[in-house]
């Protein structure tokens, strides 16, 4: 069987799938148009068999050749393809078996298929695109603990106020100058449609999110990996913040084992005059054991992977804006409630475009 997956216009773009199989009763078929083999001295019906025997001898150009008729939706006039094999053992797909020009042909060694004219195919790519950044040489920030459970909204959430929390990687004080991340991979030439920037949709926001500004939707593959460390100066790490309330390991075996929660995910969120809308679009949990009571905690390694879909602007034109968010509910016997805080190292963020979506 031989698989050609291109056929040749007169340019020699690429333009259809065709399969044909070498010999027998064939046809080929695409979603538009029929195709069937026949012996062109002999048959006449598109669906008799095509006898080995009957196979065309062309002397020293080609050893066997038969004409592909196209019977359905055929342009009037269009010429017919031979396929064969010719005298070096190597398939080809030919238009005119004299000129022996419009060629494919595929080695019947190496199986390199050759085309001539050469294949005409657009070099620039319209997705496929990667956008890099990391926050390597960044002022580190303390991200603070929160209660997680179900009282208020759920989640994480602020103690006094019932508040879902979504920590930004630069929460911290004091504010200072607009905190962006660094971007260390970009594409050179980009298509609008898939242009990823780190900035904020918030007037006066110092803390940033990403951006793309094309109407048509973006699709990407997100990766977010880094660790987390007490912060400075370290605290022991013996409980977690559950429902409001600090539950310690305090006087508990150096045999057991609990964990407090670690969270990273993505936020959309946009401005709309009067305050922020934040939605959560994904996020993904690690449970970061400790043993025994005083135990530091040392390091959080997390390293995670989704898939979101970017927006412009909602329907009456409210931009958005893409924020990664870490939370966790760490805490020891002597903060309680207020939680050991946690200080990111070495955090990276990737986007992998895909084909925007009209």
């Amino acid at each position: 069987m031989v698989d050609i997956q291109r056929t040749l216009a007169e340019t020699g773009i690429i333009t259809s799938k065709l399969i044909v199989p070498q010999m027998g009763n064939v046809g080929l078929s695409n979603s538009t148009t029929k195709f069937y083999v026949k012996d062109k001295l002999t048959y006449t019906s598109a669906t008799d068999d095509v006898p080995k025997s009957a196979i065309l001898e062309s002397g020293t150009i080609k050893e066997k050749s038969v004409e592909i008729y196209q019977t359905t939706n055929a342009e009037t006039g269009a010429s017919k393809w031979k396929l064969g094999l010719d005298i070096n053992d190597d398939d080809f797909v030919i238009k005119d078996l004299v000129n022996d020009v419009d060629r494919i042909t595929i080695d019947g060694t190496t199986g390199v298929i050759t085309f001539n004219p050469p294949l005409s195919i657009p070099t620039t790519p319209t997705s496929g695109f990667t956008y890099q950044f990391n926050t390597q040489g960044l002022t580190q920030y303390d991200i603070p603990a929160y209660s997680y459970g179900f009282v208020g909204q759920g989640g994480y959430y602020d103690i006094p106020t019932g508040n879902q929390i979504f920590n930004n990687l630069f929460t911290g004080t004091p504010l200072g100058p607009p905190r962006a991340w660094n971007q260390t991979i970009s594409p050179v030439t980009i298509p609008s449609g898939q242009l990823i920037i780190n900035q904020s949709i918030i007037p006066g926001n110092i803390q940033y999110g990403f951006r793309t500004f094309d109407p048509a939707r973006l699709p990407v593959v997100v990766n977010l990996k880094g660790s987390m460390f007490p912060g400075n100066p370290a605290q022991p790490i013996d409980g977690a913040i559950v429902n409001a309330t600090a539950m310690h390991n305090t006087g508990g075996s150096a045999l057991f084992t609990t964990c407090f929660n670690f969270t990273v995910g993505i936020v959309k969120r946009k401005f709309t005059g009067l305050g922020v809308v934040v939605d959560e679009i994904f996020e993904q949990e690690f449970c970061v054991p400790f043993r025994g009571t005083g135990y530091p905690g040392d390091l959080v390694y997390f390293n995670a992977t989704f898939n979101i879909v970017m927006e412009f602007a909602d329907p009456i034109g409210q931009e958005y804006e893409y924020v990664p968010f870490f939370n966790h509910n760490a805490t020891d016997f002597s903060t309680g409630t207020a939680g050991v805080p946690l200080r990111w190292r070495d955090v990276v963020c990737t986007f992998y475009t895909m084909e925007n979506i009209i």
